[in-house]
């Protein structure tokens, strides 16, 4: 959930990306396990149930490592030089 913090809500909001990654995850966590009850007795639908939240699980995880790849920016350091051999001004 680093990914709200840099690309969405920017650096160092972590009392905003703390509480926004919760609201995030929830539903996800909570998904499978009342999908679980709710086929308790029916062992096929839990079993369908098991695979396809694993794929979901894996392809969110492939998508999100493929949109942070696309959007990462290198943000230079201000206290390398510069090509002409002068220190960055801050």
């Amino acid at each position: 959930m680093r990914f709200l913090e840099i690309r969405i809500l920017g650096r160092n909001s972590r009392a905003r990306s703390n509480p926004i990654a919760t609201l995030v995850l929830m539903p996800l966590i909570a998904a499978p396990q009342i999908i679980g009850v709710i086929f308790i007795t029916d062992h096929l639908y839990a079993v369908f149930a098991v695979l396809i939240f694993s794929a979901l699980f894996f392809g969110s995880y492939v998508f999100g490592m493929e949109l942070a790849k696309r959007g990462h920016r290198r943000i230079p350091d201000s206290n390398k030089e510069t090509p002409s051999g002068s220190v960055a001004a801050e």
